[in-house]
């Protein structure tokens, strides 16, 4: 049994609690990623932005080989899409404060196996 064989054999969704501010300095980014960190994302974004690194925040990390979508903040906020290698951004609101890890109340899953003996198969079923 093979897993991921390539990044969108590995697919995870973080779902966030988002406070109403429509009036905040933070836009939040709901960032799609693909074969890339979320270090380096925060970088392309952020040049991307025109903005210091500092600017943007993550409120946790996803994996390099797994298609990903996630959430940033951006300290001033920016364009409703951003694209760049490896990545799109969407804004979707505006917070008075960065997203913290206790914003995330989810990730959802999804796994792609290959090549599976029958046995595997089985044994996965159950």
């Amino acid at each position: 049994m093979r897993y991921k064989v390539r990044p969108a054999d590995f697919r995870v969704e973080e779902q966030v609690r988002l406070p109403p501010d429509d009036r905040g300095p933070f836009a939040v980014y709901r960032v799609r990623k693909w074969g890339v960190t979320t270090p380096t994302v925060r970088t392309r974004l952020a040049a991307r932005l025109g903005v210091p690194q500092r600017a943007v925040a993550f409120p946790a990390l996803k994996d390099k080989v797994a298609v990903a979508v996630q959430h940033a903040t951006v300290r001033g906020g920016g364009p409703r899409r951003v694209t760049g290698p490896g990545f799109t951004a969407e804004r979707v609101a505006w917070l008075s404060r960065p997203l913290t890890p206790g914003d995330i109340v989810a990730n959802r899953f999804a796994l792609t196996l290959r090549d599976m003996t029958a046995a595997e198969a089985a044994a996965v079923s159950r």
